[in-house]
């Protein structure tokens, strides 16, 4: 093992190279890894992620400066040398300065990221077990972490503050739609005034202070998406004789621009270039003009594909810049049409086909660009150009409105983590399931911490599992 001083507590080193396993391609970032010794042995209690596990990390060279091991602890017991990387290997060179944990490390926006990857940077392990529950008046529209792992929770209720262990910090009555942490840490939540449906936006310190308030913004608005920049993007819906408009909020709540569109926008995303990309639909049983637009980062309109089969859903962003959009019909009865759109960068449609149930979230994209769906009958890891590496069939039929699984996460060796429609969560790899939850009619979201807690909302609790 490296000597103390060579070492940054709390973290461990990985090295940005390609690992193959017999199963399945993994990537992992190279970047600093927010681990404890404590989080790494509860990975390895399970058989498939102790054998993912092992692959990935002693492949990639791992320091072991995790915090809470004695210094002369092998994270792998008795296989390896001192320094946790294997026999023969050697530790790569040692990284930058670790700066404080960023909001990107948690999950501090819906589906994780501003392009909605639904992807985290973290390693759940193989048989999570509940370890906080907290009270709650109904499912949570939004489920958000920040870097210290503090969770907020909105819902048409309340927007409630709480900590690591689940007690409650603050909490306070209203009606909203979804939250987001910023860089600087200000927690952002949309939402509406009652009754009159008229949108705002608002940001608070994470001590639930009031930092801003934008009032009067029209319609119900969508979920807030975050830049890295602090940029806040946020959809309004018409109201009166205000039409729909997508809204660039500086850190502070200032109003940066706002332009009109040309039907309702569902929650806004944001590619790599910076490109903002609305989906827009229509309540109409007969709707027209529904579209995916692309604008700039100061509200120029790039270019607009149209929806075919149905409205499109909130995008999710390939690597490349690939866009995912599910279109959903509106008797909410499955399409013979392919309702699943997959676009370039540009807007040009690349493939389309006919997987993804109808009304189905956002799909989880992996590093190779390759999407996690919920299908009619299970769920599936699917290619760009439509392929099925492999499918795993669900154990219940889709719900009402053709959902056999809500939003989801996927954590950093692509192990997807869902809830189907009978409120069972669980977690699938390489088409098998690696654990199951039940009894606790969970509804989502889901969300994975930085240490690689699960949490997730039901019925009447904040569920974290670890």
């Amino acid at each position: 093992m490296p000597p103390a001083s060579e070492m940054e507590e709390g973290f461990i080193v990985t090295s940005g190279v390609f690992v193959r396993s017999t199963s399945v391609v993994m990537k992992w970032i190279a970047s600093w890894s927010p681990w404890t010794c404590a989080s790494v042995s509860h990975i390895l209690k399970g058989d498939v992620n102790r054998l993912r596990a092992f692959h990935v990390l002693r492949a990639a060279g791992i320091v072991a400066g995790v915090a809470g091991c004695a210094p002369d602890v092998r994270i792998f017991g008795g296989t390896g040398s001192s320094t946790g990387v294997g026999a023969g290997g050697s530790a790569p060179a040692r990284g930058p300065a670790v700066p404080s944990p960023s909001p990107s490390e948690a999950w501090p926006q819906i589906a994780h990221d501003a392009a909605h990857t639904g992807r985290s940077t973290a390693i759940v392990g193989g048989a999570p077990a509940i370890v906080w529950s907290a009270p709650a008046p109904e499912p949570p529209n939004a489920l958000v972490v920040d870097a210290m792992g503090d969770v907020y929770a909105a819902s048409f209720q309340v927007l409630a503050a709480f900590d690591s262990t689940g007690a409650t910090r603050w909490s306070m009555s209203g009606y909203f739609f979804g939250a987001g942490v910023a860089p600087d840490g200000t927690i952002v939540v949309t939402g509406a005034e009652q009754p009159d449906q008229n949108g705002f936006v608002r940001g608070y310190a994470p001590d639930g202070t009031q930092r801003f308030a934008v009032p009067n913004l029209g319609g119900m608005t969508t979920e807030p998406v975050i830049a890295s920049d602090g940029t806040i993007y946020v959809g309004t819906q018409a109201y009166g004789t205000a039409g729909p408009r997508l809204h660039a909020f500086g850190p502070d709540g200032t109003l940066k621009w706002a332009v009109a569109l040309g039907n309702e926008p569902g929650t806004p995303g944001i590619d790599s270039a910076g490109r903002v990309i609305v989906p827009l639909w229509s309540y109409s049983q007969t709707p027209m003009n529904e579209a995916t637009v692309a604008f700039d980062t100061q509200g120029i309109g790039l270019w607009s594909t149209p929806s075919d089969v149905g409205g499109p859903s909130m995008p999710s962003i390939g690597p490349d810049g690939t866009l995912w959009v599910v279109q959903t019909s509106k008797n909410h009865q499955g399409a013979a049409e392919p309702n699943m759109m997959v676009l370039s960068a540009t807007g040009a449609v690349q493939t389309e086909f006919q997987k993804a149930s109808v009304m189905v979230p956002a799909p989880e994209i992996d590093l190779d660009g390759n999407a996690y769906l919920g299908m009619a009958s299970g769920i599936g890891k699917v290619t760009p150009s439509g392929e099925t590496l492999w499918f795993l069939a669900g154990a219940t039929p889709p719900d009402q409105h053709g959902h056999i699984w809500r939003l989801g996460a996927l954590d950093a060796i692509d192990t997807v983590v869902v809830v189907d429609a009978t409120g069972v969560l669980f977690g699938a790899a390489d088409g098998k399931k690696v654990f199951e939850v039940a009894g606790h009619d969970f509804g989502g979201p889901v969300a994975i911490g930085r240490d690689g807690t699960i949490y997730v909302g039901a019925k009447t609790a904040i569920y974290a599992l670890r």
